[in-house]
């Protein structure tokens, strides 16, 4: 059931206090549309009209006279304060401006400048302020922009604003501007408004919203819910916050001005017309603003408030200001100006910084443009107007300096993040619009961003009393407050509001009628909508670019979220095994309009294979039953379960290829592509619609010339046909001259060159239209001298000149400029008869402003070219140099004569000529070429290192002619490379000597160590203490290690062998590795490895280095007894091992900087156990190597600490490693060994170990030594120390291969360098292998083992 408009009942002559008053604004043409219009009131409309003509204070219109002869009610010329009532007319004098003051029009005198600028516009604020809803606007033909300003107050306070149709106006400017506005209800033919009028009348008085629902009437609630929800889909944006009897007030007012019975019947309006929402859009959110509004706020702001802010700052501070729901920018603009007359003329000013916000982006768009009417800066004093604004033709423009203070962004000041640290925010008339709990949100927000003591300046509506403990009032007669210093606050994080349904569901909350939900009924609608979501399919609503709009509750079983940025894409969410076949389904449903059904699909889901039907529903455009729907271009998605009994035989479904990946990767960077070409091509549809309405214009303009000419020559045909019998020579001449007459109009109408003739005497005897630019003319000027005359040029000397070319005959050509800026080239030459008589002169004046332009552009562009500090040079594409600047002459030592005209091989050099024509021709061919860095040769002969760039050359048409080069000399900072590589091979250098040298100690020690456990006579103390010993000497070889391998890995010199290896296999041998190390501290470990192999592509001696040093670090920071447990699994496509102890954990900022070169936990333990902070470093970076991350996680110090390596995991299948076979000492015969070592400690204990392995051994500590013995004893082995002094062990080596007997004996190089440089020596110098110190009787064995036959 819903309410019928009912117009029974019109009252007569409403109250002075009801009465609507209609606003009429005109100028030029306008006596005219008011005639017409007022002969359409008729009356008993109920109105009242007052008409404000915007002419000349000294032309009399007789308006009154003419407007009381054709209207049917009283009009009144009002002189003085009068009472307005309905169904009279009241007429303004022309030389006054009037007012609204509580119902009454007062007529004031025009003293200030805007009283005489924008009469309209000053009216209209007025008549919106007093009668807020119950105005309304009428524009008709004028010039100018007058009334464009003020109906936008119109629109603010509720009212309404029609316009006369600019296609009937005889001056269609005023027109023209209110509906730029993009805020006028309705354009109309004049006598179609009155009418109008009266429609709009009646609807205010029979429509009315309730705010809330009502026993039986809740069809009006339902299409009130449809509004909100039509427009939080269309437009983005919820309007639950704002106070609801103003968003009634403007959608009954949107009702009104459609002519519609009621609220159901709007709703099928907007469903049909979509651009309706966004005209209720525009009426929601009036961006109402203009310069110095109640202009004694900014003065208090400027005297009082601004010497605050910057007397204690200095160039170094910035002043920031946020202006919130800024509209189209004045407001942040007059603070700019403000803050711009204390900062700009200050040496030591501070920097300003304004934000301006707002919802409207049409409106930013006017903002940041910075481009006004007259009327818009009509309050404006004519110095600011002077200082700050740029005059640009009948507009104004925002200076460049006050544009760069004012940064313009669309903001929401309910839901996005505030700004920070301001000094002031202003939030002015829009609070208003706010209901309480929105204004307390805003009023937290603001206090959030403002600094304490910062000020908050609100409009004379508007108050902080819903949050006084956070501001104290400043200015109770400005409304300016001051933040108070409270405590901290959380920013109020804003609600995510849903619509009207929320807001309805908030007010539920607090109804305690309705706090139990089982005692309230759903509606059959709302009970429909749960049913279907529990009994129907899983669906998902998707747009044209199938992104998800909504999807039911169990829709979300049928996606997978993949890693990398989170998408809304359907395509891109589904589950793979659907994917190819959705995809399909959207291609046929877009293309056929059809629904697509596709049966039997089978999927995994959640483990389980499924089949389902999937449909795909399209929204229907053209033939739809509801056109108006806005799920236009949706597309619905069903997954409709069904049994494998029903289902058709499973399909092979296809392997997703890579090929696929890539279509879907190219579509959607043509789908981007495709987007910005649509924008672009928008864009030139406006440009060319305004190209043509332009074009109309002037057609309009050249019809009208053309239907002049006809007439003219109509007159002239007529006066030859009553002269024909006169005299027929004479209309020869007359036909003669007529078409002389209309080549010469038509020339001096179609030039677009000021021409001016003169006759002898310099006065005036004809001059084009463009002349009238230049010089003051008009038609009745003819016979003028020149000397009465102004003119917009700089050109004192002309009447001289037009003198001195009537005396001399000869032309005079100079450049002029004008007032206004523009520059042109005049020219004064002897006019010319045809029988050769000097009969005057003429004057030309050629517009050459861009020209001049172009040449000081260009002029300054050279000039930056040339003070490059860089050498910049062109050529073109013979390779000839066509440019040169003066770095290139500094670089090259060539001046711009030497060198230009020259080929560029003249400072290339011959191997580099090659890719210089090649990157030539990839500039001619529109490629890009990267930089890059090159030798060059100066005239000197000497080589440069240069970083070179190249981009192309281009004509005025934009074709590539030639090659720019610009080069950086980079010399300096190549020897500065070599110096920093020369830095880090010595560095390499010490590590490997500090190696070395640290290594050879050990060897001896861990000789002896090892002949101790062979000794039979040891008992368990003295076990003990070589176990401890031995454990201690690994740990230093394992430091040592450490350190060439942190090393290596930052200079990238570690080579991974990568191999499928079995991640289980690994873990069991490295646990076996450590297990000694548990058993001796003691420690527990527990192990816990996969039945199943997890297998990962890896290096395996450097995974089991990483390995051990996790379990070694753990059992070194877990204290005595204490647990450590190992794990390995598989999580996704990585397998994550698991290494976590019960031992001292991790501070919470030592959990990343435990992973760092050298880092150590701080604690008496962690130092007390050692370790040079290396081992997690190597961890982290080698399991980096393998494409894999670690992670480190600990409750706090006392609560242990756990270590996760994750690897990419590989399907493949490998065989597992097989332990390795621990050598026996005895496996090798013995045999006849020479030990050679310069250390005699390293030489005799690791020579008494091997005879005690069976093996019978030399000593020698010298090369010479070794040469002599080696030649009489002849070894099988030699155990040869490289750096040895006098004969080293690469020479010794080679002088025994070159005996006859040494070519076959067994070399193996014994010594502390163990890099891979070292190691590549050694192979070189011919020895069979190389083991590292201190060496191990087991490494020894192992390696003869491989070396020599059993």
């Amino acid at each position: 059931m819903s309410k019928k408009k009912s117009i029974s009942k019109i009252p007569i002559k409403p109250t002075p206090a009801e009465t609507i008053i209609v606003g009429i604004g005109a100028s030029a043409g306008g006596v005219e549309a008011l005639t017409q219009f007022f002969k359409q009131v008729t009356p008993d409309s109920g109105l009242a009209y007052v008409v404000i003509l915007h002419l000349s204070p000294d032309y009399d219109s007789q308006l009154t006279q003419i407007l009381q002869g054709v209207a049917i009610i009283p009009v009144h010329k009002v002189e003085q304060r009068v009472r307005v009532i309905a169904n009279h007319i009241y007429v303004v004098p022309p030389s006054k401006h009037l007012q609204m003051d509580d119902g009454q029009l007062v007529v004031l005198p025009n003293i200030q400048i805007e009283d005489r600028r924008a009469p309209v516009d000053i009216f209209f604020r007025t008549l919106a302020e007093s009668h807020q809803e119950r105005a309304i606007g009428v524009i008709l033909s004028g010039t100018g922009a007058n009334g464009s300003m003020g109906l936008k107050r119109i629109k603010e306070r509720g009212g309404a604003v029609f316009v006369q149709n600019p296609r009937e106006a005889a001056f269609n400017e005023m027109p023209r501007h209110a509906i730029a506005t993009d805020l006028v209800d309705d354009i109309l033919p004049v006598a179609e408004i009155p009418a109008r009028l009266l429609a709009y009348r009646l609807g205010r008085e029979t429509l009315v919203i309730s705010p809330e629902s009502q026993p039986g009437f809740d069809e009006p609630q339902q299409a009130l819910r449809e509004v909100f929800t039509q427009l939080r889909m269309r437009t983005g944006h919820d309007f639950t916050n704002y106070k609801r009897p103003t968003m009634l007030r403007r959608i009954e007012r949107r009702i009104n001005v459609r002519n519609l019975p009621d609220l159901p019947a709007y709703v099928s309006f907007l469903r049909e017309h979509p651009e309706e929402i966004q005209a209720l859009l525009k009426d929601l959110l009036i961006s109402v603003t203009n310069f110095f509004r109640d202009s004694p706020v900014f003065t208090t702001l400027e005297h009082q408030i601004l010497p605050l802010l910057t007397h204690v700052k200095t160039k170094d501070n910035i002043l920031r200001i946020w202006v919130a729901g800024c509209a189209t920018g004045e407001e942040a603009y007059t603070l700019a100006m403000l803050c711009a007359e204390r900062t700009l003329d200050v040496v030591d000013a501070p920097a300003v910084q304004i934000f301006a916000t707002d919802l409207d982006e049409t409106a930013l768009a006017t903002a940041r443009e910075g481009l006004y009417t007259l009327n818009d800066a009509a309050d404006v004093s004519p110095e600011r107007l002077r200082r700050f604004f740029t005059k640009e033709g009948e507009e104004y423009r925002i200076r460049p300096e006050i544009r760069e203070m004012v940064l313009f962004a669309h903001h929401n000041v309910l839901k996005d993040p505030p700004f920070s640290r301001l000094h002031l925010v202003s939030c002015r008339n829009l609070l208003i619009y706010f209901n309480q709990t929105a204004q307390q949100r805003a009023l937290e927000t603001f206090h959030f961003a403002l600094n304490p003591g910062g000020y908050l300046l609100l409009g004379m509506a508007e108050t902080t009393d819903g949050k006084p403990d956070l501001y104290v009032p400043l200015n109770r007669e400005h409304h300016l407050f001051q933040s108070r210093s409270v405590g901290p606050r959380a920013y109020p994080v804003p609600e995510i509001s849903t619509g009207l349904d929320t807001a309805q569901k908030r007010g539920a909350e607090a109804d305690p009628a309705n706090e139990n939900p089982a005692n309230g009924r759903l509606s059959y609608g709302e009970l429909h909508h749960q049913v279907l979501e529990q009994y129907a399919p899983p669906s998902i609503l998707v747009n044209e670019a199938f992104d998800i709009l909504h999807m039911s509750e169990r829709a979300g079983r049928y996606l997978q979220m993949g890693g990398g940025e989170p998408t809304k894409n359907l395509l891109q969410l589904i589950q793979p095994d659907l994917r190819l076949d959705l995809r399909s389904a959207f291609y046929r449903a877009a293309q056929q309009r059809t629904p697509v059904v596709i049966p039997h699909l089978k999927g995994r889901l959640e483990g389980q294979v499924q089949t389902i039907t999937l449909h795909v529903r399209p929204v229907l455009g053209d033939g739809d039953p509801a056109p108006g729907n806005p799920a236009r271009g949706f597309m619905l998605v069903l997954f409709e379960p069904t049994t494998d009994e029903a289902s058709e035989p499973a399909r092979e479904r296809p392997p997703i290829e890579p090929v696929a990946h890539q279509l879907e990767e190219e579509l959607i960077r043509v789908k981007a592509q495709l987007r910005l070409a649509n924008e672009h091509h928008e864009l030139q549809a406006e440009e060319l619609k305004a190209a043509n309405e332009e074009l109309q214009a002037i057609n309009e303009e050249l019809r009208s010339s053309a239907e002049e000419l006809e007439t003219s020559k109509e007159e002239l045909q007529s006066i030859n046909e009553e002269l024909t019998t006169i005299n027929q020579e004479l209309k020869i001449k007359v036909d003669e001259i007529s078409l002389a007459g209309n080549n010469l109009q038509n020339l001096i109408n179609a030039t677009d060159i000021a021409t001016l003739f003169l006759d002898r005497s310099l006065r005036v005897n004809l001059f084009t239209p463009t002349t009238r630019t230049i010089f003051n003319l008009i038609a009745t000027d003819t016979g003028r001298p020149l000397s009465d005359i102004t003119s917009r040029l700089d050109y004192p000397q002309m009447q001289a000149d037009a003198e001195t070319v009537l005396a001399t005959l000869q032309p005079i050509e100079r450049e002029v400029s004008s007032t206004d800026g523009r520059v042109f080239m005049g020219r004064v030459l002897p006019y010319r008869t045809i029988d050769d008589r000097i009969n005057g002169l003429v004057l030309t004046f050629v517009d050459i402003t861009a020209r001049k332009q172009a040449e000081e552009a260009h002029s300054f562009l050279a000039s930056i070219v040339e003070s490059s500090q860089d050498s910049v040079l062109t050529v073109n594409f013979n390779g000839i140099i066509t440019s040169w600047n003066q770095a290139s002459e500094a670089l090259y030592g060539y001046s711009a004569g030497e060198v230009i005209g020259q080929p560029l091989s003249l400072l290339t050099l011959p191997q580099d000529l090659v890719k210089v024509l090649r990157d030539t021709e990839k500039i001619k061919q529109a490629q890009r070429v990267e930089t890059y860095e090159t030798i060059r040769v100066n005239k000197a002969g000497q080589t440069l290192d240069l970083e070179v760039v190249l981009s192309p050359v281009k004509d005025a048409a934009g074709q590539v002619i030639g090659v720019s080069t610009v080069a950086r000399d980079i010399t300096r900072r190549k020897a500065a490379e070599g110096v920093l590589r020369e830095s880090d091979r010595r560095k390499d250098e010490f590590l490997a000597m500090l190696a070395h040298e640290l290594r050879n100690p050990l060897a001896p020690v861990r000789h002896t160590l090892q002949l101790l456990q062979l000794s039979p006579a040891q008992n368990e103390p003295i076990s003990s203490a070589i176990a401890v010993m031995s454990r201690q000497v690994d740990q230093l070889v394992r430091l040592v290690d450490d350190l060439l391998d942190v090393s290596r890995i930052n200079q990238g010199k570690i080579a991974l062998q990568p191999a499928l290896l079995d991640v289980g296999t690994l873990l069991t041998h490295a646990v076996d590795t450590v297990r000694p190390l548990y058993e001796s501290l003691p420690r527990e470990l527990s192990v816990s490895v996969p039945t199943e192999p997890l297998y990962v592509l890896g290096d395996a001696i450097r995974l089991t280095q990483v390995v051990t040093n996790l379990l070694t670090n753990a059992a070194r920071y877990t204290l005595e007894g204490g647990q450590v447990w190992v794990e390995l699994d598989q999580v996704g496509n990585q397998v994550r091992l698991s290494v976590r102890d019960n031992g001292i954990g991790l501070a919470a900022d030592q959990q990343e900087r435990i992973f760092e070169l050298f880092a150590q936990v701080d604690n008496s333990l962690a130092r007390f156990r050692g370790g040079l902070g290396l081992g997690l470093t190597l961890v982290k970076r080698l399991v980096e190597l393998h494409g894999g991350r670690v992670e480190a996680q600990s409750g706090g110090l006392g609560q242990g600490s756990e270590f996760l390596v994750y690897l990419p995991s590989t399907t493949s299948s490998v065989q597992p490693l097989e332990p390795t076979s621990v050598p026996s000492l005895s496996s090798t015969p013995g045999r006849r060994i020479l030990v050679v070592d310069d250390n005699p400690d390293a030489a005799d204990t690791f020579a008494l170990l091997l005879e005690m392995s069976g093996h019978t051994v030399d000593v020698r500590y010298t090369g010479e030594q070794a040469m002599e013995a080696a030649e009489r004893l002849q070894p099988e082995v030699v155990l040869l120390d490289i750096g040895m002094p006098g004969l080293d062990g690469y020479e010794t080596a080679r002088l025994i291969r070159q005996q006859p007997w040494g070519r076959d004996v067994i070399l193996i190089a014994l010594t502390g360098y163990g890099q891979a440089g070292d190691k590549r020596r050694s192979q070189e110098a011919s020895f069979n292998g190389h083991l590292v110190k201190p060496v191990g009787l087991e490494a020894v064995v192992e390696l003869l083992d491989s070396l020599l036959p059993p």
